[in-house]
């Protein structure tokens, strides 16, 4: 065997065998976790809630406010099947010992590491981006919270389907296969079902579209056009359809009794968003909870606020198009129409 062949064959064992050692690291760091007892809403979600404790009550799950357990004066605003029926599957297998459930979480979290490798190297066609990208995801802080703590699992779960859903709508685009869109619109459904937050990611599904589409030749930005109308359409069914059950099942939106009106909510977004941006990028000073005290009227502070963040915003656009290997319009060679250098 040439040294070349055998430097090959290594390289690719190793790759083969980096998404296991993400998953495994992203279970070692949480396994301290294992001796937490429940804390919090786990005691109403899981110990005191015999809705998750046996199967009699799968229909009531699927058709009640995750809160319903709480009796008919509760008013429910958080409609969350998927994760009611990963408690009762849990609880059938873990019972009331909370080490299986934090063992849970972690496996989760490892499933989310392993999905956060596989997009990447999607994206970037690159081996050591995608270990780079899924090693943060697996070791940074910002994480703790929703691993750590039993009953935020379902933003665990948010994530894998998510994920999924993005993995296989680039596997789609790349390949062309009409059946991988639509097993990403029902994971997309699934991730609303786990929380409904899953809304805030409809638009980055046409973004991964734009990204990871192979069309090439004249008229390629027509078709591109086109290409991203008919993934927001398609990602739009299963949104509209989880607010149209969401609406039945809880006898209105849920924000019926929202203490802040939609004006303060807009005007108070870009400033919370920065807040957690920079959680995101200088995980320093953590907590289970947060205060942000909002601002009544626009201020000099928001509309800095919004300049930072626009301008954030155009300079990963700009990073986009001129840098990384995944974008179809980076450089265009004049001689070869339709291919990056």
């Amino acid at each position: 065997m040439t040294r070349s062949i055998r430097k090959r064959l290594q390289f690719g064992i190793a790759a083969q065998a980096m998404p296991l050692v993400l998953c495994v690291i992203a279970i070692f760091l949480y396994l301290p976790s294992l001796t937490s007892d429940f804390v919090y809403d786990d005691h109403f979600q899981i110990v005191h809630n015999p809705q998750i404790q046996s199967w009699d009550y799968v229909q009531k799950l699927l058709f009640t406010d995750v809160w319903s357990q709480k009796g008919p004066e509760h008013v429910g605003h958080y409609y969350r099947p998927v994760f009611s029926v990963w408690m009762l599957l849990l609880f059938t297998i873990a019972g009331p010992h909370p080490w299986l459930w934090h063992f849970s979480n972690a496996l989760l979290h490892a499933s989310t590491t392993y999905l956060v490798y596989r997009l990447c190297d999607s994206l970037f066609k690159s081996i050591a981006a995608a270990s780079f990208g899924s090693l943060l995801y697996a070791v940074h802080p910002i994480h703790v919270d929703a691993v750590s703590w039993i009953s935020a699992s379902n933003e665990l779960l948010l994530a894998i389907f998510v994920l999924g859903a993005l993995l296989t709508l680039a596997q789609a685009t790349t390949e062309n296969k009409q059946s991988w869109l639509a097993l990403s619109a029902g994971l997309y459904g699934l991730a609303l079902l786990s929380k409904e937050t899953a809304i805030a990611i409809l638009p980055v599904f046409p973004v991964v579209c734009w990204f990871t589409s192979a069309e090439e030749g004249e008229g390629r930005v027509r078709k591109r056009k086109w290409s991203t109308l008919h993934i927001i359409v398609l990602y739009l069914i299963p949104a509209m359809l989880y607010l149209a059950v969401r609406w039945f099942i809880l006898d209105g939106a849920g924000l019926d009794e929202g203490k802040h009106a939609y004006a303060e909510v807009v005007l108070n977004s870009p400033k919370i968003l920065v807040f957690y941006l920079q959680k995101l990028f200088w995980p320093v000073g953590l907590a289970g909870f947060y205060v942000n005290p909002l601002v009544p009227s626009p201020t000099n502070g928001t509309w800095l606020t919004g300049a930072a963040l626009l301008i954030g915003i155009g300079l990963v656009v700009w990073f986009s198009l001129s840098f990384l290997p995944c974008c179809p319009y980076r450089k265009l060679d004049p001689g070869k129409k339709g291919e990056a250098k």
